[in-house]
């Protein structure tokens, strides 16, 4: 009677505790084994080297997906005597499987363009990954500085009380966004409105604050499906690429870059209506845009206000003042011609508008 053929094990290693974005990772990684191979996953974390090559020694795997960070970068996996693959960071060598960083950070460049915005890419942490979305974000906003995020509180008040008006940050990573919407908030800026934030990974804690915070969502079903292909690759004897990148998936939009995104269609109709209306310089006749809703008037003006924080007339003046703000700096005209665009009597009507906000 034969023997069944072995199962081969395949370690995966965390040199530290794990997020949200690994785990989900290495989910789909057991998901994409379970469709095509008889593996043996074991997740193992541990931070010390040498407790690590003390394991592989005395319960030895036939391969390793590893995250090469911390004391495991620059040598501890190199010379395992068995295929490695890194996950996510290049370490030397090692063939890699990793997000398209470059790609994130153009996308986040271009999602956050918007005509007399500030961008500004923000970071915790000076990485490799990081590194990668800058060239991203400077290829497509080469004006756009790059900036560390205060560590300590009080500076972090008062670098945010410092932003100019419609500033639209890119974070490093959800957590960064969620810290600046915080302090957004601490000092009375109105996120998704006057600040713009953008971070990357789409964990679940950016639908946990209000507006919602906008990401930009990784591949990871993606990532384990070509982590697990490209393991039994070497397993096999087989010649890999040394890096292989996927592309993000796209910017989940949300309140905190869009305030339009998340409000109900009519909300966001009558905002297009009267945002059009001002930029063609008519004035917009509320009671009857408010009116043609089919609603009764105090049911409308209490909807807006909980979804937009404002009332119909005072969105009305903010767009006003971000497009004169907008041709002002576009040398569109000069304040009385500016003021006319906008349905304005004149200048000094502009002037004072612009000062009130």
């Amino acid at each position: 009677m034969s023997r069944p053929p072995a199962v081969p094990r395949v370690r995966i290693l965390f040199p530290f505790s794990g997020n949200g974005r690994n785990i989900d990772l290495i989910r789909s990684i057991c998901e994409a084994c379970q469709e095509r191979y008889r593996w043996d996953l074991e997740v193992t974390f541990e931070g010390d080297p040498e407790a690590f090559l003390h394991l592989q020694r005395t319960c030895p795997s036939q391969g390793v997906m590893a995250f090469p960070i911390s004391s495991f970068r620059g040598g501890v996996l190199h010379d395992l005597g068995v295929p490695t693959l890194a996950l996510l960071i290049e370490d030397g060598p090692l063939p890699v499987v990793m997000p398209d960083d470059e790609a994130v950070g153009r996308m986040a460049a271009r999602h956050l363009q918007r005509p007399g915005w500030t961008r500004m890419a923000v970071y915790e942490r000076d990485t490799s990954w990081w590194q990668a979305r800058c060239r991203g974000w400077r290829a497509e906003a080469p004006d756009a500085p790059v900036v560390p995020f205060p560590g300590d509180e009080g500076a972090g008040v008062a670098w945010m009380t410092g932003l100019p008006d419609g500033a639209a940050l890119f974070a490093s990573h959800d957590h960064v966004a969620l810290r600046l919407a915080r302090l957004g908030h601490q000092v009375g800026r109105q996120v998704g409105r006057d600040l713009r934030i953008l971070g990357v990974d789409d964990q679940m804690d950016c639908l946990m604050t209000t507006p919602a915070i906008s990401s930009i969502a990784l591949p990871m079903r993606a990532l384990g499906r070509l982590a697990v292909s490209t393991m039994a690759a070497l397993m096999a004897g087989r010649p890999v690429p040394p890096r292989q990148m996927v592309a993000p998936l796209g910017v989940m939009v949300r309140g905190s870059s869009d305030p339009l995104s998340q409000v109900a269609p009519w909300i966001r109709d009558l905002a297009l209506d009267l945002r059009a209306l001002v930029a063609t310089g008519r004035r917009p006749d509320l009671r009857r845009l408010i009116d043609a809703q089919g609603r009764h008037r105090s049911t409308v003006n209490r909807a807006w206000r909980d979804a937009m924080g404002c009332s119909v007339m005072d969105y009305v003046q903010d767009v006003r003042c971000e497009l004169a703000r907008i041709r002002l700096a576009d040398g569109a005209g000069d304040p009385e011609a500016v003021a006319r665009s906008l349905g304005l009597a004149s200048a000094r009507s502009l002037l004072r508008l612009l000062a009130d906000r």
